[in-house]
């Protein structure tokens, strides 16, 4: 594995026989039997891959590791075959990004207008960063919000999560554009950075049944040019525990609304006490 030649690459995971060859057109094609990495590689040896506008992954290909496309700022679009059973790349750095097709034989993936999931819908895998629309709604099959699965999106400024969604995975929407959010009922926890450096989110909803809202999970929301006030909205009775620096604005901008007759539970919890500028009653 890491081995080289011009516009070619050994990429095999333990020994595998996998190849990557970036052709005339800008198109990278991977080959092979098993498993594909890019971990050997440093960041500055294999610049010609990073020039990619589309990958297609053949058929006996079996995984895709972490970080194989990083950096790949000029992709578009990538295509799975039904050969791979494990994909852990989350495009981060592919902020071009707008289709990812799968092949529908593929029995642990699937793609549902150029958005990848798991084969049965309840994970939503990755939203292409540089895909067009500006609202998204997730569909009522998805239960978990995987990691990094909406970073960058900066065309998205908002999007439905539905109530059926339990889990919202670190660095889910972190650095995209919505600008405003509402975390469905039944999601229980808001992982670490979920929404760091959302600037433009201007109004945030978390449900009655969150408990926890993790490490910088909100932090740098509300920081954008054209947010005045940074609105949340908690429904929960009990303030839910917070990780470190999970709200990162200034509290003269930070404005918490809380149910009727908790807002003493806010007020004596140290953490929240110190965050919101005014606590409201609704």
């Amino acid at each position: 594995m890491g081995n080289s030649t011009e516009n070619t690459w050994e990429c095999g995971d333990n020994g595998s026989n996998v190849v990557a060859t970036l052709d005339g057109d800008d198109v990278l094609l991977v080959e092979g039997n098993g498993g594909m990495v890019i971990s050997d590689f440093g960041q500055d040896e294999v610049p010609d891959w990073r020039l990619a506008e589309k990958v297609i992954i053949r058929d006996g290909i079996t995984s895709v590791a972490k970080g194989a496309f990083r950096y790949c700022f000029g992709l578009t679009s990538m295509v799975i075959p039904a050969s791979v059973m494990s994909f852990n790349c989350s495009f981060k750095d592919c902020p071009n990004l707008r289709s990812i097709k799968v092949d529908g034989n593929n029995p642990n993936y699937c793609s549902v207008d150029d958005v990848l999931f798991n084969k049965n819908k309840t994970t939503l895998v990755r939203y292409p960063p540089n895909k067009a629309e500006q609202h998204y709604t997730i569909p009522k099959t998805v239960t978990v919000i995987a990691e990094y699965a909406f970073y960058d999106c900066k065309n998205l400024t908002a999007i439905d999560i539905p109530d059926t969604v339990v889990r919202i995975e670190r660095g889910a929407f972190s650095g995209s554009a919505i600008k405003s959010v509402h975390i469905g009922n039944n999601v229980i926890s808001v992982e670490d950075h979920a929404f760091e450096d959302c600037e433009n989110i201007a109004d945030i909803t978390i449900s009655n049944h969150t408990t926890h809202i993790g490490e910088l999970a909100f932090f740098g929301c509300g920081s954008g040019q054209d947010v005045d006030m940074f609105s949340v909205t908690c429904l929960c009775f009990t303030p839910p525990t917070l990780g470190k620096d999970a709200f990162g604005i200034s509290k003269e901008k930070f404005s918490l609304r809380v149910p009727k007759g908790c807002r003493k539970y806010y007020e004596k919890d140290p953490l929240w006490e110190k965050l919101a500028f005014e606590i409201k009653e609704i």
